[in-house]
């Protein structure tokens, strides 16, 4: 069907405004952090996030592994100044240990995990479980941050045998190559669990009651919408 242009303007003047108006979303009312973080992905305050984790026991006895945690570290901790633009970090609070670095190093670690116990920006969750010979398992941990800002998981912590600490830094399998000429890096995997943490929004959760497994064609049917405000917030 053929219409004019100017019978669809007509059609739309009292749907769309005629003066240019500044179009946002909740997405982009947020605080604008530097560019470093721009490709982040996005989480709300309150909201927990999961992270999966596989753990194989290649010995051939039953192990225990106590108290699995994350490790976090938000903007207030990393000193990154997003009003600024600063984007250097206290090499204190990132630098993780590897597997052949000294006790300092080790002890600089333990201090971002204490750190991480008594921080108020976010809350994580702690798993103990156990493992047997050549057993592998898929262990679910979860953060919960509670304040806006940025929020990186950079490894996870665990104790063996009740006894012996252990940690793993995600980036720590990461080995720098050089780069041919023309050729993109690949993405570090840890880019994933970078987060910029957007105020808490509110949350509708909808189910619809009564929907018949059978009908006939032509029956007209009056299905019941629930909804459920599962925020803090009032919802008009």
């Amino acid at each position: 069907v053929n219409v004019k242009e100017s019978l669809w303007r007509s059609l739309e003047e009292d749907m769309v405004p005629s003066i240019p108006t500044m179009r946002f979303n909740w997405l982009e009312s947020q605080p604008k952090y530097s560019k470093k973080h721009k490709d982040s992905n996005v989480c709300v305050a309150g909201e927990a996030i999961t992270v999966e984790i596989e753990f194989k026991n290649p010995l051939q006895i039953p192990i225990s592994v106590s108290g699995l945690s994350l490790i976090c570290q938000s903007e207030e901790e990393t000193t990154m100044a997003a009003v600024s633009g600063d984007e250097s970090v206290s090499g204190a609070e990132l630098h993780l240990a590897s597997a052949s670095q000294d006790e300092l190093e080790l002890q600089k670690l333990k201090g971002s995990w204490e750190k991480n116990a008594g921080s108020s920006s976010f809350i994580l969750s702690e798993v103990d479980f156990s493992l047997g010979g050549r057993e592998t398992t898929l262990v679910q941990l979860t953060i919960t941050p509670r304040v806006e800002g940025i929020l990186n998981i950079v490894g996870v912590r665990w104790k063996f045998s009740d006894s012996v600490v252990g940690y793993h830094n995600f980036d720590s399998a990461q080995v720098k190559k050089k780069i041919v000429k023309g050729r993109k890096a690949k993405p570090s995997p840890s880019n994933n669990l970078k987060f910029t943490v957007i105020k808490a929004l509110p949350k509708l959760e909808g189910c619809i009651q009564q929907i018949p497994k059978r009908t006939y064609a032509g029956e007209l049917h009056r299905p019941v919408l629930e909804l459920r405000n599962t925020s803090e917030f009032p919802v008009k």
